[in-house]
């Protein structure tokens, strides 16, 4: 990580928002490997939201659909049986 990139990282996120807009800057280069290296390699991901964590999943190979599948149909399942339905 670069010594601008390093001082970025101290700052609060709307500080560093602030700083970033006033000089230009539209993506730190952390963010933006790791952006790239995903376009590159043909990897897809998602996110899947908890009461207590926030989970990024990453696959190749399949639709999102499938690539969702096992992780959407037992949380439908168990909506439905508490009576929630699906959302």
């Amino acid at each position: 990580m670069g010594k601008l990139e390093m001082e970025i990282a101290q700052l609060s996120p709307d500080d560093a928002i602030a700083f970033m807009q006033e000089y230009g800057i539209e993506e730190l280069g952390l963010s933006r490997m790791i952006r790239l290296s995903m376009t590159c390699s043909s990897c897809s991901r998602f996110f899947t939201v908890g009461e207590d964590e926030v989970r990024a999943w990453t696959w190749t190979g399949a639709t999102a659909v499938e690539a969702a599948a096992p992780f959407t149909r037992p949380a439908a399942r168990f909506r439905a049986r508490r009576g929630g339905g699906l959302r």
